[in-house]
């Protein structure tokens, strides 16, 4: 069974055969920290998702973030895509995942001298209720994607820049998933054009919505070629048309294994909602203490 993991950050390579992922470029500038704990972003009301609330303090913030949107308006850049369905199924996967820097984890780039950059983790995940009649295509609606609480690690090192940089716009930062999946599982979404289907294979909310699916494991080797899974995106068009791969098919499940803060993601429809990530005072005071008291 081959594992992919296509969607981390603009420049990533993907694993076949297995979990390991080789990156073409990786941003290399690091961002250092000045351990100010005492920065103040957007309040100390914190943020509350399911019920559930967080507060920030001297060493915690948290953030809310959306990822991982439907098919087709949620498509990455590398055209590939989640039906809604599959994305219903997988989405609690994501809680309690790691959350890096540019997707700075060494298992993905095999090939690179990279150390794993880990700044906070998810803590609360929701995704919507599944409408009457089940997940179907709509490119009228909003389409649906999972919604996240992060915690940020405030002294993981250059964390008091980033979220800094986020809280003031001079640097806005997005997230971006990192799934895995078994590329036999997956399929493919091809452009109609307003042309008749020619495989037999697509749900009538497929083509009401302009296009027609094809499983992987039934593509022709001429519609498999427009998946790199060298490059982990579509690489070509089939037969003029545009063509993307359906990650877990229409209803498998795939595996979250993470998300980056990046400043240039592959989901144009992900974004970082809000951030609470200020501590008050006398904590901040105290963290303060305690931290130069474990530096000397």
């Amino acid at each position: 069974m081959k594992f992919v993991a296509p969607n981390l950050h603009r420049a990533s390579r993907l694993a076949v055969a297995s979990t390991e992922i080789m990156n073409e470029s990786l941003i290399k500038s690091q961002i250092v920290s000045n351990m100010d704990l005492s920065v103040a972003l957007c309040g100390e009301e914190g943020i509350t998702l399911n019920g559930q609330h967080f507060a920030p303090d001297a060493f915690r913030g948290y953030f809310k973030f959306q990822l991982s949107h439907a098919f087709p308006q949620g498509a990455t850049v590398y055209q590939t895509a989640l039906h809604p369905a599959v994305i219903a199924k997988s989405y609690r996967s994501l809680l309690n995942q790691n959350i890096n820097y540019e997707h700075q984890i060494a298992s993905y780039h095999s090939d690179k001298d990279v150390r794993d950059r880990v700044i906070g983790a998810v803590v609360a995940v929701d995704f919507p209720s599944q409408p009457a009649g089940g997940w179907k295509l709509d490119l009228n609606a909003t389409p649906p994607g999972i919604t996240c609480v992060g915690v940020l690690f405030k002294q993981t090192q250059g964390m008091a820049k980033i979220m800094g940089e986020h809280s003031s716009s001079k640097r806005k930062y997005t997230v971006s998933m990192e799934v895995f999946y078994p590329l036999e599982e997956a399929g493919f979404a091809i452009e109609l054009n307003g042309k008749d289907p020619k495989f037999d294979f697509s749900p009538p909310d497929f083509i009401k919505a302009g296009y027609e699916y094809v499983p992987y494991e039934e593509a022709p080797d001429e519609l498999a070629a427009t998946f790199s899974s060298k490059k982990s995106r579509i690489v070509l068009r089939y037969q003029g048309r545009k063509v993307y791969l359906m990650m877990g098919g229409l209803s498998n499940p795939v595996n979250y294994a993470g998300a980056g803060v990046v400043a240039f993601g592959a989901e144009p429809t992900a974004k970082i909602l809000r951030m609470a990530a200020s501590a008050n005072r006398l904590l901040s005071e105290l963290a303060d203490k305690l931290s130069t008291t474990f530096r000397n």
